[in-house]
């Protein structure tokens, strides 16, 4: 049985060239079926097109211990493959992917039916929202809603006068504290369960001690158990206090400020 390692190249062959590689393991790709564009980003690069780069960039793949590629790309991308291929002797898999479709020996490439897709959606968007005055509907992920609405209205103004909501929030609001209800439920579930779960394993990181993994076996049942440190680097509020007051200029270039926002709603009775 073979144990393969599966390395991802950023933006292409300039990357090769610059060692912009890193492992990819499953949760370096889930969730992305269903988006369009690249995660491991595209670039031009023209000193592949030179000898010497090329050179570079086999040496980079030889030090990651990287010997067979899949190229993903145009014309120019795989000409550049099967120039790489023939002086180094590498297997490489040419995947046809470019918009415009004009790959000999290919009816549909990668990324064609992406870009029509794409194309009638933003002209059914132009039509039926853009020349029709009509407001579309918030379809995104509420925080990639939260994050633009917060990135165009600025930052926030407590000297802003009170807004009187439209009446039709009210069905909104309504929900939110029924939500917020079973929330707190639930949240009250989930930390009984913790609690639970780390009396559970407390006895057996005491008998660890300060390993961090540990086996069990019993009745044909074998439990591995690891038990790992995590490491996070951080200053605490009394220090970062000390160092505005004694090095401000030093404070000002390296810490910033950021805003976030509350979203609270409660519910009483119009006197």
């Amino acid at each position: 049985m073979y144990k393969r390692q599966v390395k991802g190249i950023y933006r292409g062959y300039k990357g090769m060239i610059t060692d912009e590689i890193e492992e990819f393991k499953t949760q370096n790709v889930s969730n992305i079926i269903q988006r369009g564009g690249t995660i491991l980003k595209t670039a031009r690069c023209m000193e592949f097109k030179t000898p010497e780069g090329r050179k570079q960039a086999h040496d980079k793949l030889v030090e990651h211990g990287i010997d067979s590629l899949v190229v993903i790309g145009g014309d120019g991308s795989l000409t550049g493959a099967r120039i790489f291929a023939d002086e180094f002797n590498m297997p490489i898999v040419g995947l046809p992917g470019t918009i415009d479709n004009d790959l000999y020996g290919t009816d549909i490439t990668i990324g064609y039916d992406t870009a029509l897709n794409t194309i009638m959606e933003l002209s059914a968007f132009w039509n039926n929202h853009v020349m029709a005055r009509v407001e579309p509907p918030l379809v995104e992920k509420p925080d990639a809603v939260l994050e633009s609405l917060r990135r165009y209205f600025g930052p926030a103004d407590k000297s802003e006068p009170t807004v009187d909501l439209d009446r039709k929030f009210v069905v909104n609001l309504k929900e939110i504290l029924t939500l917020k209800e079973e929330k707190r439920a639930l949240d009250a579930q989930v930390k009984a369960l913790e609690t639970r779960i780390k009396s559970l394993y407390a006895p057996i990181v005491e008998e660890m001690g300060t390993a961090c993994k540990g086996t069990c076996e019993q009745g044909g049942e074998c439990f591995k158990v690891s038990y790992n440190p995590l490491y996070r680097e951080g200053i605490s509020k009394d220090r970062l206090s000390a160092l505005r007051a004694q090095y401000p200029d030093i404070y000002d270039e390296f810490v910033d400020q950021t805003e976030s926002r509350i979203f609270k709603v409660v519910k009483s009775a119009i006197a």
